[in-house]
């Protein structure tokens, strides 16, 4: 049992030293836009070549390690994927050259069959969809823009409420370039882009897209624009893009859209996607990096892809699997929430207990094996020790009230074990 305890902190050691993003074998060089699964083996990618054309749909069954292409279209481009189920999916796209159709592809047997249920062809300019976004199996929305000849940008909203079997279109929305679309219910969401005076514009609807009004509040910029929102509550939204040429914008609300604050994130590029696992743990992509935040965006963490192809979305199955993918073909896989510095390795519940876990106060460590002068250390997610202390009962009750939020690795050493954990300050 020694040997098998003395084994996990030598891979706990050597995990900690490595690149915790892996790239997978998609088979394509085209750029690739979207990522969605259904479950932690199932999902799929979408893109184009990089002149627009040349759409490409992919799939896997176990959790990336193999990629099936599923489709190829010539003379379309993809952007967006989303699945209601195991089985129905839709894809979004069109194409970016004159009088060719927008069109919406949906599938209800996993990928193997794929029909338009959407086609529309503006004999003015070229236009397509960028995002959908389903809130329940038979409502669904989908956005994106109509490029005119001689007018400039025209925003491009369509709605089914019967799984896309017919789709209306929202004419209401004027002057705007939309990016990206988000429903916290079947009624309330949220639509995101760029306005005509280059700056950020964020739209909100409560009535099911019937009406759009304008959320945005606080200090807007000139050749600012937003790429993608996600809102992990109904009240807690994030919305990223850029803030001028060369700097990222994340924007935070906590009410539901009323207000929108600018998160001080240090990051120079534009940034595309964002997605988080609850109100607190999420992450972003921009150029060829990925960025991480635990503590509901307050502070901006860059993890290493290990790539030098611009990335385009981020999605996770659960806290520690997701994938991000981008140009060339890129996709990226993280097992352990993309970790750099120390890695999580499950631990023994007969060796270390640790509860309440979460806790926002204080954290009690029991174990039998506590005997003697055990070393405690608590590491965050950048590999900080931010707690150090000796332990010498079986069982020590410490606070950790003064800790910031979010997720921390626990190391117990005495001269008989080494035990690894987690634990997660709320």
């Amino acid at each position: 049992m020694k040997k098998l305890i003395i084994l996990m902190f030598a891979l706990f050691a050597i995990n900690g030293a490595m690149a915790q993003w892996f790239p997978q074998n998609s088979g394509t060089t085209k750029r690739l836009k979207d990522v969605f699964f259904t479950n932690v083996d199932t999902g799929y990618v979408v893109g184009n070549n990089d002149t627009g054309d040349g759409g490409i749909i992919l799939k896997t069954t176990n959790g990336g390690i193999d990629w099936i292409t599923l489709m190829i279209a010539d003379t379309l481009e993809f952007n967006s994927v989303y699945f209601t189920d195991a089985n129905t999916g839709y894809v979004a796209g069109g194409k970016q050259y004159w009088t060719n159709p927008v069109i919406i592809l949906k599938t209800t047997n996993g990928g193997t069959t794929w029909s338009i249920v959407f086609n529309y062809s503006n004999s003015n300019g070229s236009a397509s969809l960028i995002s959908v976004y389903f809130p329940d199996p038979n409502t669904g929305y989908a956005v994106g823009n109509i490029m005119y000849t001689s007018m400039g940008t025209s925003p491009f909203i369509i709605k089914t409420n019967d799984g896309g079997a017919n789709w209306t279109l929202n004419d209401t929305v004027v002057g705007e370039k939309l990016s990206s679309i988000y429903f916290t219910s079947v009624d309330t969401g949220y639509l995101v882009g760029e306005g005509d005076d280059l700056d950020w514009i964020i739209l909100k609807t409560t009535n099911g897209g019937i009406d759009w009004t304008s959320t945005n509040s606080g200090v807007q910029w000139n050749y600012a624009g937003l790429s993608s929102v996600f809102f992990p509550d109904a009240n807690t939204g994030y919305a990223v893009g850029r803030n001028g040429w060369e700097s990222g914008l994340i924007l935070k609300t906590t009410n539901g859209g009323t207000d929108w604050i600018e998160q001080s994130s240090g990051i120079s590029q534009l940034l595309r996607s964002v997605y988080f696992n609850n109100a607190d743990t999420g992450y972003v992509v921009g150029g060829v990096s990925i960025y991480n935040t635990t503590d509901g965006g307050t502070n901006w963490i860059e993890q290493s892809s290990g790539i030098s192809q611009g990335l385009n979305s981020v999605y996770f199955i659960n806290a520690g699997t997701g994938y991000v993918v981008g140009g060339n073909g890129t996709i990226l896989k993280t097992t352990n929430g993309g970790l750099t510095g120390l890695n999580e390795i499950s631990y023994f519940s007969e060796f270390l207990n640790i509860y309440p876990n979460p806790s926002n106060n204080k954290i009690t460590f029991s174990s039998p094996s506590l005997t003697g002068n055990t070393q405690l250390s608590i590491f965050n997610v950048n590999g900080s020790k931010v707690i150090e202390m000796q332990l010498n009962d079986n069982e020590t009750q410490i606070d950790i009230s003064a800790l910031p939020r979010g997720v921390y690795f626990v190391r117990l050493q005495n001269e008989k074990m080494v035990v690894v954990g987690k634990m997660i300050k709320q």
